[in-house]
């Protein structure tokens, strides 16, 4: 930040950005609906909610609009109440819906969220303000902590399932470098159950007319009672169904909803006793089933239903009776609650004018009731309480017979003692006790609105155990540094400039994996021969994986498991890869839900690179555009460029002077030809083949890098290009030497054959080598294949047949004119040189033995002994006076053996041949069957 003038800009203050992974509460919740900073809303949200429970809820929620019959999906970025209640939602796209309650449904999830509050504190001129995303994780049984995540805390980082945390990255503040506090509003009913809600119906109480979401007594006391993780863990079946019921219904009915937060400062039971204070109630064994039940001291009972005692029908004895002091009336109940939006501790007061008339004084009580939500309910209480306080009360022990065996703690009944006074009295049960096997008596210890007390004991929480982040910054072990390629080139550069760069200069290229979980990006330090003063350039980390297994040479793809990994989250399908020094494309990934270990698939020897076998542990860097480092500046051929990678953090940047120094020999790669790629030995891929016995020809498909431009052709597909002035350059090793025996240049064609003659020139009788790489304009690739095999050669020539076609007989022929010689279906076409035409071509230029026979014998219209016939393989356009290499055979029939043609001929790719017959038979004749036979003879 700074000010203009003629100074030029003047620092004045600092913005500071920060990462903060927050812990709230247990998790999962229903939603968060407030964040403050400072005691500032920073992200604000309507606290108004439909009654029924419908309505624009939760920080973290995809709202499902419902327009036109059709539903539209989008994180929520702002809402707000508008005119008639109406919903005004504002979507992260920019578009703005404007729609009753009732239309808006809440998706509650994990996900990401923004805060945009940058002028929360006053902005730039004061302290700035909150603005970043927030990544909210609800802590849900299979939670998945994104990979960015861990590996920027780094250490061993759980999954945080159970427990709702917020990581927020972005401004914190401003001009003041000291954080402030952050609270959460959130709200929980229905989430993080142990198995399912329990009464649904019943869970959520909505006050103060629906901006307030409580959650039934009831059902809090059921879940602590019930939950298996931070409860008491007894099973549901041992609590009484329809006692529970009850009482969710009464509470719900009551509007008597709770926002209590169990912090685990006390014991369980205390807290549960609390809630029990809270809504006046009690927790017994039922005598009949064995279960616990819940019982409401509410005066909704019918008198004359209530069980009556005298000493005629179960009362043993009334033992003792106490009167309170009316010195201790309580003439005055203050409650003391807390207010769940503003957070902000109140209190109710209710004072009994009558009795503070009686006494002359104010006999006052402060309860505190820090579950309730309202004050109208705060007031209910108050009034509760103070009627209790307010009256005299008689405390009485009473012993019964049998006959009160369903009296429990809370329960009323009326007792009858004439001879006390008493007539028809209410009391209400307090301790229950029950007398041995030989004592049938029951002593009830009751008074009126008395409330009962249970007894529960719980176990202590494990605590949990957290690693600190590594903090360091340290040079970085997992990097590569070279010369940048030509698809970096392109990526980099516009076509004009494409266009100006010369084929032999170069730039530099840096790929480097995070060193530490807080290092943010890394600084380049360029220093070229004879510089002083050295360059800078930037990058941004890549992620990257460590193989688990060797990875073989082979022309893909290539399944690659891996045990280890850096910001895996950031990786896309079709990005380029970097193992070793051959480039591959990434096909597929499966992870593990923690990001640690999974398999990729990679399509091999893309670029200018070649497939190569790499070993265990190897590092694999995946990369776009963006994670390629640079300095951006052009280096001509045979210059040494020496680089220095300074990774930083918030807080820290590598020394130059203790960052390892890489050296970088610029050598043109950007403008060398690519290497060919699919090379095969005798039609079988070159890493798979161990011995060859005779011929060897290597084949292989061309490749273009101007063509190809920045698309990541992998080694299998098929021929692109060459570009101009390409040429192949094959060597030939006797075994595994340095010295080549054979060198052959200018090679066009993607292929080459080694012959047997050769290989007796060359001395070679075992081991062979052979080396294949691209020349262009005197350039050669950068790669080049060297592999080698076992060979047999045999001493004579290599025979190897192309073709056989017959005709079974029946063909008619003109006499004294040479007409084709048809041929049907053959029964051996290498390349299908052969079509149905009767014609062959030739497929490539070299020796050929040519073999035809017709047989006369036995045909229909058969030649007769003594007359004569031609034979001649000639052009498919028509025989010729002078026929292809002396191809031609003549002979006179005697009667029994067929004509035939046997020559061994040059002939060059591309001819078109077919075979021919003339007779000097007249009109014309049938033949009975023809065959034509041709072999390839390599010397």
């Amino acid at each position: 930040m700074g000010g203009g003038g003629k100074g030029g800009n003047q620092t004045i203050g600092f913005r500071y950005y920060m990462s903060l992974h927050m812990g709230l509460c247990r998790g999962p919740v229903d939603e968060i609906v407030q964040i403050k900073v400072g005691d500032m809303r920073a992200w604000p949200f309507p606290e108004k909610v439909a009654p029924d429970g419908t309505g624009i809820i939760g920080l973290i929620t995809n709202a499902i609009l419902r327009q036109n019959g059709k539903s539209k999906v989008d994180d929520t970025m702002t809402a707000a109440l508008g005119p008639n209640g109406n919903a005004v939602v504002t979507m992260l796209n920019g578009e703005i819906y404007t729609l009753p309650p009732e239309n808006i449904r809440t998706w509650r999830h994990t996900g990401q969220a923004r805060i945009d509050a940058p002028v929360l504190f006053g902005g730039d001129k004061k302290e700035g303000g909150v603005a970043g995303s927030v990544e909210v994780l609800m802590g849900a049984r299979n939670q998945i902590v994104p990979g960015w995540i861990k590996n920027l805390m780094g250490g061993r980082v759980p999954d945080f399932r159970g427990v709702v945390t917020l990581f927020f990255d972005g401004l914190l503040t401003s001009m003041n470098p000291y954080p402030k506090k952050w609270e959460f509003r959130v709200r929980r009913t229905e989430s993080g159950w142990d198995g399912a809600v329990w009464q649904p119906s019943l869970v959520t109480i909505w006050m103060r007319e629906g901006s307030i979401k409580a959650m039934n007594p009831a059902h809090i006391i059921y879940e602590c009672l019930t939950n298996r993780e931070w409860g008491r863990g007894m099973s549901r079946d041992l609590l009484l169904e329809s006692e529970w019921v009850k009482a969710a219904q009464t509470l719900y009915n009551e509007n008597f909803g709770l926002c209590l937060r169990y912090t685990r400062q006390s014991e369980l039971s205390s807290f549960v006793q609390d809630v029990l204070n809270h809504i006046g109630g009690s927790i017994y064994p039922d005598r009949s089933t064995g279960r616990l039940a819940l019982s409401l001291i509410r005066g909704d009972y019918d008198i004359d239903v209530l069980p009556l005692f005298t000493y005629d029908t179960g009362l043993i004895s009334l033992e003792d009776d106490e009167t309170a002091s009316q010195d201790d009336v309580v003439n005055e109940c203050i409650v003391k609650w807390v207010d769940p939006i503003g957070k902000e501790e109140r209190s109710a007061r209710i004072q009994n004018i009558a009795s503070r008339q009686a006494t002359g004084a104010i006999n006052s009580t402060t309860t505190n009731y820090t579950g309730v939500p309202t004050v109208d309910l705060a007031l209910r209480l108050a009034q509760r309480d103070l009627k209790a306080g307010a009256t005299s009360l008689k405390r009485f022990k009473v012993v019964l017979d049998r006959r009160a065996w369903r009296i429990v703690p809370g329960d009323a009944f009326r007792i009858s003692v004439p001879q006390k006074g008493i007539y028809n009295a209410i009391l209400r049960a307090g301790k229950v006790s029950e007398g041995g096997h030989e004592d049938g008596r029951i002593t009830v210890e009751a008074v009126l609105d008395v409330f009962g007390l249970p007894s529960s004991s719980f176990i202590t929480p494990e605590q949990g155990a957290w690693t600190p982040p590594d903090r360091t910054v340290s040079v970085p072990e997992k990097r590569i540094v070279r010369e940048a390629t030509y698809v970096e080139v392109f990526y980099a550069l516009d076509p004009a400039n494409l266009q100006l760069l010369s084929p032999e200069a170069g730039t530099i290229a840096t790929i480097v994996g995070r060193p530490s979980s807080l290092t943010q990006a890394y600084d380049l330090e360029v220093l070229a021969g004879g510089e002083t003063n050295p360059r800078r350039g930037i990058g941004a980390f890549a992620p990257y994986v460590i193989s688990s297994a060797i990875i073989p040479v082979e022309a893909g793809p290539t399944i690659i498991p891996f045990e280890s990994a850096s910001d895996v989250g950031l990786i896309e399908i079709g990005s380029m890869v970097q193992v070793g020094a051959e480039i591959c494309r990434l096909d597929a990934i499966t992870a593990d839900p923690g990001g640690y270990s999974g398999t990729i698939t990679v399509a091999r020897g893309c670029v200018d690179t070649i497939p190569q076998e790499h070993p265990l542990g190897s590092t694999i860097y995946f990369v776009t555009g963006d994670e390629v480092g640079g300095d951006g500046r052009e280096y001509a051929a045979g210059e040494v460029v020496n680089v220095k990678v300074l990774p930083y953090s918030s807080s820290a940047k590598l020394d130059p002077e203790l960052a390892t120094t890489d050296v970088v020999n610029i050598m043109g790669r950007q403008g060398r030809p690519y290497p060919p790629a699919n090379l095969k030995v005798n039609d079988t891929p070159y890493a798979e083949v161990e011995s060859v016995s005779g011929l060897i020809k290597l084949t292989w498909a061309h490749r273009d890098r101007v063509i190809q431009q920045d698309r990541l052709v992998d080694h299998t597909e098929a021929s692109i290009g060459p570009e101009a002035d390409t040429s192949y350059r094959v060597l030939v090793f006797k075994g595994d030497t340095y010295t080549p025996v054979r060198t052959v240049n200018g090679i066009t064609d993607p292929e080459f054959t080694y012959t047997p003659s050769m290989a007796t020139e060359d001395e070679i009788t075992d081991s062979i080598w052979f080396e294949l790489d691209t020349i262009r304009s005197s350039l050669a690739s950068r790669q080049k294949y060297r592999f080698g095999f076992e060979s047999d050669f045999p001493s004579g020539p290599v025979i190897t047949p192309l073709l056989q076609v017959s005709n079974p007989g029946g063909s008619a022929f003109n006499g004294n004119a040479f007409t084709r010689i048809p041929f049907y279906t053959p029964t051996l076409n290498v390349g299908g040189a052969f079509t149905t035409n009767n014609k062959w071509t030739v497929p490539a230029t070299g020796t050929y033995r040519i073999r035809l026979d017709v047989g006369f014998a036995g045909a229909t219209t058969p030649l007769l002994s003594g007359e004569t016939w031609d034979l001649k393989i000639d052009n498919f356009t028509g025989p010729t006076t002078a026929p292809v290499a002396g191809q031609s055979s003549a002979g006179t029939f005697d009667g029994t053996a067929p004509a035939s043609l046997d020559v061994t001929v040059e002939l060059t790719a591309g001819q078109v041949l077919s075979a021919y017959l003339r007779t000097n038979h007249t009109p014309h004749i049938t033949v009975a069957s023809a065959m034509w036979r041709i072999e390839q003879v390599i010397n």
